[in-house]
């Protein structure tokens, strides 16, 4: 589960990775700490679902995180660290889990 969740938050920053001239030509991620929440359930509000990609029911894991992001650009690479939090979850589109982030995600600094 942790492996899992460690690459879809991977894959919100390698998103980046466009081709255009001024994204990055890599990135990496490095955690220094990641800790999954008990899950709760996707449930249905009075806007709808709370979680409108996540299958009705289907487990909500809150993730924390400390973790640095690197990106590699042409003449430079640069270093940002966060605090991360995430809300996770298997998307009803069958295309593995999704992780957005969530209230109090904040950045640390620049090194």
């Amino acid at each position: 589960m942790a492996a899992t969740i460690k690459q879809a938050i991977y894959q919100n920053y390698a998103a980046e990775i466009s081709g255009g001239l001024s994204a990055p030509l890599a990135i990496g991620l490095t955690f220094q700490s990641f800790q999954i929440g008990a899950p709760l359930p996707n449930r249905v509000g009075p806007a709808g679902y709370e979680y409108p990609n996540a299958v009705r029911g289907t487990p909500v894991y809150p993730v924390t995180t400390r973790h640095k992001y690197c990106r590699q650009y042409r003449n430079a690479v640069t270093r940002t660290n966060f605090a991360g939090r995430y809300v996770c979850f298997t998307t009803r589109f069958g295309n593995g889990m999704e992780c957005g982030t969530a209230e109090g995600h904040r950045l640390l600094g620049y090194e």
